[in-house]
């Protein structure tokens, strides 16, 4: 995931980079084994960094964000199906 990626999703869901963090962080513990330690809030700086280039995107983040849009791309697709079912 580039940093501009990463950006265009914050700005997606229109959160700031500290709210960013806190999202990222309550999505990967909602993600992982409930045997692993929670991860903390991700701070404004460590999402700046990512979005600046100083530091890539780890792939946890990632995976958060992609299982997203998946996610919403699969609502998306199942209300058209049902849209299409409910044509005369």
């Amino acid at each position: 995931m580039t940093k501009d990626e990463l950006k265009d999703v914050r700005h997606g869901l229109g959160m700031t980079q500290t709210e960013f963090g806190e999202w990222l962080a309550q999505q990967v513990n909602a993600a992982q084994d409930t045997s692993l330690k929670p991860v903390s809030a991700y701070t404004r700086q460590r999402v700046h960094a990512w979005e600046g280039g100083d530091m890539p995107v780890p792939m946890k983040i990632e995976n958060v964000i992609i299982k997203r849009q998946l996610e919403q791309k699969n609502d998306l697709i199942a209300k058209l199906q049902q849209k299409q079912r409910q044509k005369p």
